[in-house]
């Protein structure tokens, strides 16, 4: 089995880069699965709650192992949600922290080849450094006031999966389009 590579970075904020997250082959079987699914248009995005699919479960038990080894305590109650996430070419999103009932958040780089990665900003809202795109790692963090961040497609479609915990009394939503 191999190990996910879990780097911790402290400035400007605490979060983790990881890399290698899924086995080679269970990585191929996602990639292939989300490269079927619907590409967002230029300038647009699409997002698709996946959660129930069979094809994440292996990522799903990927990640709640990561939140043993970051030691991640849960506040309240939570489950976990995966969201399949599109942004066409030259699509922008603005900074921003995620919503309050997003506790953590794992944004896996799943295709093409090359695009941005995950910008991390300052408390001012001033860039800092990037998360490189990198096919099967990406971006692991729990969210606060201050974890500002943004994304966008410099290519073709921009495709991530999105492993988060959400408070369990949310109820989730359906497929959905941005």
């Amino acid at each position: 089995m191999t190990e996910v590579n879990l780097i911790e970075v402290n400035e400007p904020w605490k979060h983790y880069i990881v890399e290698n997250f899924l086995e080679v082959d269970d990585f191929k079987e996602l990639e292939k699965w989300v490269d079927s699914l619907p590409n967002a248009e230029p300038k647009d995005r699409y997002n698709e709650w996946v959660t129930d699919s069979s094809k994440v479960v292996k990522a799903k038990e990927r990640f709640e192992n990561l939140l043993s080894e970051i030691n991640f305590v849960p506040r309240i109650p939570y489950r976990i949600e995966v969201e399949y996430n599109s942004v066409g070419q030259d699509y922008d999103y603005p900074i921003h922290t995620d919503s309050p009932d997003k506790f953590v958040t794992l944004v896996l780089y799943v295709s093409p080849e090359d695009n941005q990665g995950t910008r991390i900003h300052n408390s001012d809202k001033t860039f800092h450094s990037e998360v490189k795109w990198k096919k099967n790692s990406g971006l692991l963090f729990e969210r606060k006031d201050d974890t500002f961040h943004t994304y966008k497609s410099k290519f073709s479609s921009r495709k991530t999966i999105n492993i988060i915990c959400l408070e369990e009394k949310n109820q989730k939503l359906g497929g959905r389009r941005y």
